[in-house]
């Protein structure tokens, strides 16, 4: 009787004895486990990651890897919205519109749920009740600023109003949380409203073709109030020129002390952002380019000493650009120069 209980003693110590491994490999007390895991694969949804969990038959060990990403919805045209094929979901949910006085289009005008947050993704919808969303209004989004990672613009908006993650006239407690803006391939001719992205501090990552915007618009209350400011994405991508800040191919904002009497912006610069040059009255002459096609509102408000507009294209070329309203108020000494005549 007593071999035999010897022989059951030296078996348990032979014998690794896996129970509830607290890490991969290695039993609680210490005894390796030649763990045989089973797998259980979760396929990605539109909304949630996919993986697979490995689970050791013997132990329980368990982990989780082969991570694959959420796959995204895939919104296919209805007679009266976008929903999704895999899913059925709705772009258009979530949100709340208003309809314009003509009957004609809608405008955004808020967040109502996370429902419309897909990962921290925001798809602005391209319709509603069969007809454009062609628009989104001031503060649109700032119910739900630390939600909201990503934004996705389409070539339906027209028109971003100011703030749309933050009241840019009220000190925010916590800042949102967008790190990333796209727009896509055919988004010209938006017109994007002045601290329309204020107090998104982190967001640094702007996807935008050359040509996306035709120009800034003026109806934003506050001075030096330029696109992008207060982000990560501006500081990391101005570029400086003798006081003339400019990310790609527009030209967002100036230093007066630094700017010169005489301005040359410099060719390729297409958009001319609002309160560029607004209340400096050491500017007396300014060169504009023939690639300027946009203007910003006040750009040149209030430049009382500025007399001289030198224009390097036609004049029928001049009245093509899109400018924003008060511009030029009160340059009324400024007399234009077209170089390529009328």
């Amino acid at each position: 009787m007593k071999n035999k209980i010897s022989t059951i003693l030296l078996l348990i110590l032979i014998i690794p004895f896996c129970v509830s491994c607290s890490s991969k490999g290695q039993s609680m007390h210490g005894n390796l486990c030649e763990h045989h895991y089973v797998q259980k694969i979760t396929a990605p949804t539109c909304v949630a990651q996919g993986y697979t969990t490995n689970t050791c038959s013997l132990c329980g060990d368990c982990y989780t890897d082969n991570y694959k990403a959420a796959l995204g919805h895939d919104f296919i045209e209805g007679t009266a919205t976008y929903s999704c094929s895999r899913c059925g979901h709705y772009q258009d949910a979530g949100f709340s519109f208003e309809l314009d006085q003509y009957g004609k289009y809608y405008t955004l005008t808020g967040v109502t749920s996370k429902e419309c947050i897909s990962n921290g993704i925001l798809d602005i919808p391209y319709k509603h009740l069969g007809l454009p969303v062609s628009s989104i209004s001031r503060n649109a989004f700032i119910t739900f600023r630390k939600d909201i990672v990503k934004i996705i613009f389409h070539s339906n908006i027209k028109k971003i109003g100011v703030g749309l993650l933050s009241n840019a006239d009220v000190q925010e407690t916590s800042a949102a949380a967008l790190t990333e803006v796209v727009f896509d391939s055919d988004c010209a001719n938006i017109d994007i409203e002045c601290s329309a992205f204020y107090n998104c501090e982190k967001l640094e990552k702007v996807e935008f073709p050359t040509g996306c915007f035709s120009s800034v618009d003026a109806n934003g209350s506050k001075v030096n109030f330029h696109l992008f400011e207060n982000t990560k994405y501006y500081s990391s991508n101005v570029i400086e020129e003798n006081g003339l800040f400019y990310i790609q191919d527009i030209l967002l904002s100036s230093n007066s002390s630094k700017v010169s009497n005489n301005i040359e912006i410099k060719a390729g610069t297409r958009v001319i952002g609002n309160y560029v040059f607004h209340d400096n009255t050491n500017i007396k002459r300014v060169t504009i380019p023939t690639s300027v096609t946009g203007i910003g509102g006040s750009a040149f408000k209030n430049c009382v000493n500025m007399t001289d507009i030198i224009y390097t294209g036609t004049k029928a070329e001049f009245k093509k650009i899109k400018i924003g309203n008060g511009a030029f108020l009160n340059d009324t000494n400024t007399y234009i120069t077209y170089v390529e005549g009328e």
